[in-house]
């Protein structure tokens, strides 16, 4: 296993900083795909946040948020992610942040069996001499410019068994590129990987690590590998048994660049990623409650409701006009004494915000819901009698409304929520409605998204009412 498998072992001497020294502390740094742990012997420091060391000829930084765990013998110390460099030291990388990165690659392992594009064959000459042939592969594009976005094969492990005289393989695997406009940080390495695993998530089924991040520095010629902690993962605790993804690559790949374009916009604006984010961790390895799950499928819902109807917004420009409606002296005249008489003041700007605020409160979460249901095929209401085993949605709806606000807020009075068994039956459907928001804002036509909807493996018994003669092939 070495740097292209994204398994590292060093243990070598540490230094606190940006500049290896010969005094350093022992310690080991490994590396599995997305999981670091880095431990050192000794006492340690508490406030130190960067360590480099060098080991099988090559550098490396490593970036933490400070001491750990301890054990016997040191401490373990919590990272966020390392590189690795063949350079003298790391005097031009100080800081929090590696600087000028004008473009980095890396590879999604459950891209090579989706995309299914032959990259190597096996032949023959006529005399019977065996041949492996590297194939001619397609570059998908995925965005044009700021940054450019492509897919390339390219070959794998072919140098490493180069001088072995008995064995010898060939493996071209797809790579995703990603190319800046001008050199940026570390930072937007990471926020593109990230909506890249999301996308390809959501067309795929599952991702599982983003493997082998590879840098190019501007106005350099060397390569820099990129290491990251932090669960990219997306459904891959899912059953391993499932081996049919959500599309077939062939019938989606002139569509692909569309789709992510679109998805890239949507990943860019603020408001809705922090729904995104709050939506795919619980979609990664950690183990979750069902009632974490449940609030953050109805903070999202509700989210979603919020922003697409420009609920707040209006709220907001009602808040302005009425400020300027309610400084006037005429209406302070009429409502100042009103306000006397309860021992308070009028204060016009506060009467602005409690109007806006009620004015938005005016649409509960009951509403959102049944408003975000039904724009997404009703899913919810279609699979409530699962939940309840009875056919009203009212009670339905008002039941999830009541089960949110009693975990939500630590409600004394657990009346009318739903217990842990209707959860279970109805977070299926919760997630469902999530996915197809996520995959219509790709630009998913609402043919195509059924169609998708009723062969995929996890949600096809949830969506049969979609099921036509057309889409059920």
């Amino acid at each position: 296993m070495g740097v292209s498998d994204c398994e590292i072992k060093v243990t070598t001497k540490w230094s606190s900083g940006d500049v290896i020294r010969p005094d350093g502390d022992i310690g080991q740094l490994s590396i599995n795909k997305n999981s670091i742990t880095f431990h050192l012997d000794g006492s340690g420091d508490i406030f130190a946040r960067n360590f480099v060391g060098s080991g099988d000829m090559n550098n490396y930084k490593v970036f933490t948020y400070g001491q750990g765990k301890p054990d016997s013998s040191g401490y373990f110390y919590a990272v966020s992610k390392a590189f690795l460099y063949n350079g003298s030291d790391y005097k031009d990388y100080s800081g929090d942040k590696i600087e000028g990165i004008s473009s980095f690659s890396f590879e999604i392992p459950e891209l090579t069996d989706w995309l299914v594009i032959p990259s190597v064959e096996f032949g023959a000459f006529d005399d019977g001499t065996a041949v492996i042939c590297e194939l001619s592969t397609p570059i998908i594009p995925l965005k044009e410019a700021d940054p450019k976005i492509y897919i390339e094969y390219e070959i794998k492990e072919l140098v490493s068994s180069i001088n072995n005289r008995n064995e010898m393989s060939l493996k071209k695997v797809p790579r995703v590129f990603v190319e800046f406009e001008s050199p940026v940080n570390d930072e937007a390495v990471f926020s593109n990987i990230e909506i890249l695993m999301r996308f390809f998530s959501l067309v795929i089924g599952k991702v599982s690590t983003a493997n082998d991040i590879r840098m190019k520095l501007d106005g350099k010629d060397m390569r820099m590998w990129y290491f990251l902690h932090h669960d990219f993962s997306v459904n891959s605790n899912r059953n391993p048994y499932c081996l049919r993804y959500r599309t077939k690559s062939e019938d989606v790949l002139e569509l692909l660049s569309l789709w992510f374009r679109k998805w890239y916009f949507f990943s860019s604006d603020e408001s809705f990623k922090f729904l995104q984010d709050a939506y795919f961790e619980t979609c990664t390895k950690r183990v979750w409650t069902i009632e974490e799950i449940f609030l953050v499928y109805c903070r999202f819902i509700e989210g979603y409701d919020l922003r697409i109807s420009k609920d707040e917004d209006i709220a907001n420009s009602l808040y302005e006009l009425l400020i300027e409606k309610l400084k006037e002296e005429a209406i302070s005249d009429i409502l100042s004494p009103v306000f006397k008489t309860v021992e308070s003041k009028y204060k016009y700007k506060e009467v602005a915000r409690w109007i806006s605020a009620g004015f938005l409160g005016r649409i509960g979460l009951e509403s959102r819901i049944k408003r975000v249901d039904e724009r997404f095929y009703c899913i919810i209401a279609t699979n409530g009698s699962d939940v309840l085993k009875v056919d009203s949605l009212q009670k339905l709806y008002s039941g999830i409304v009541k089960t949110r606000n009693y975990y939500s807020h630590f409600k004394p009075d657990s009346t009318g929520i739903l217990n842990l068994n209707e959860i279970y039956h109805l977070l299926p459907a919760m997630n469902a409605t999530i996915t197809t928001i996520l995959l219509s804002e790709m630009g998913i036509e609402s043919d195509r998204l059924k169609s998708i909807l009723v062969h995929d493996d996890v949600f096809w018994h949830l969506v049969t009412h979609l099921r036509t003669e057309d889409n059920g092939k």
